[in-house]
């Protein structure tokens, strides 16, 4: 026999699943700020997607439009803020704020590319845990050089 779960149960229940979800998104801009598209397309449901200012693509093309967009960039630096996440059952949404830095070139870092935004992520619970079903930028600004990448 199984008992109604407690609503201190439910809390916790809560926030591990944030928690998971906030690794997740940590752990996505990791995977892009090392240029590891791979370990970044392993962090969608197979049928994620991904929607961006200038383009639009099934997680199944990740590695290669990630190869190319960021192919004029030496390195960049994705700073994620003001998280907030619902969750709802199996499913889940949030909206984080994002800066992010794109240096072209290693000899001269104080030229780069800036832009920021927001991004609104919806999530499936997986028997691997949680797993990105929709990502979706949206610009507000930029600053520095034009932001170019490889379309």
């Amino acid at each position: 026999m199984t008992s109604k779960p407690t609503p201190l149960s439910e809390s916790v229940d809560l926030l591990l699943d944030r928690a998971a979800i906030h690794d997740l998104i940590t752990t996505l801009f990791h995977c892009v700020d090392t240029k590891n598209f791979t370990g970044a397309a392993e962090l969608f449901t197979a049928d994620g997607q991904i929607l961006l200012p200038f383009a639009t693509y099934p997680v199944t093309e990740l590695v290669q439009v990630s190869e190319r967009l960021f192919a004029p960039f030496h390195a960049t630096h994705h700073m994620v803020g003001n998280v907030a996440i619902t969750v709802d059952g199996d499913s889940a949404r949030s909206r984080h704020y994002v800066r992010a830095t794109h240096v072209p070139d290693a000899s001269d870092t104080a030229r780069h590319a800036d832009v920021g935004g927001w991004y609104d992520w919806l999530y499936r619970r997986t028997p691997d845990g949680w797993r990105i079903a929709r990502y979706e930028l949206t610009f507000v600004f930029s600053d520095g050089i034009a932001f170019e990448p490889s379309t």
